[in-house]
């Protein structure tokens, strides 16, 4: 089962959704969260400690869905300075995986499965 959660603000970091901790663990999802401020990631593990990694830059906006369709939701980050999408396959520090350039000044990011593939892609809101 794929959940997502609605953005949700706060002063310190934004909740951005539910991630898989590995392929087909779906019946476990866990909570992430980004720090706008810093650029680092937080995510509960199974075994209930922390996994903390910075994966984009402060002023990023941040994204989460499965972006190689392997059923793992990972990190993303928009860039609404440039206009690139940088997205991770894996949920740890790293250079990206995929990059483009996408929208511009003003638009607002979202993922979703929008034709039903099983993976998730990024669209713009203008």
């Amino acid at each position: 089962m794929r959940r997502k959660l609605l953005l949700l603000a706060g002063s310190i970091a934004m909740v951005v959704g539910m991630g898989n901790a590995a392929p087909g663990a779906d019946a476990v999802s866990h909570l992430m969260m980004f720090d706008a401020a810093t650029g680092q990631w937080f995510m509960n593990t199974p075994e209930g400690s922390i996994h903390s990694f910075y994966y984009g830059t402060p002023g990023d906006v941040p994204l989460l869905g499965d972006w190689d369709c392997d059923g793992t939701e990972t990190v993303g980050a928009y860039r609404p300075t440039t206009g690139f999408v940088y997205v991770r396959d894996t949920n740890d520090f790293g250079v990206a995986d995929h990059e483009f350039y996408f929208g511009v000044a003003g638009d607002v990011p979202v993922a979703g499965d929008w034709d039903g593939d099983g993976c998730d892609t990024v669209s713009i809101y203008r």
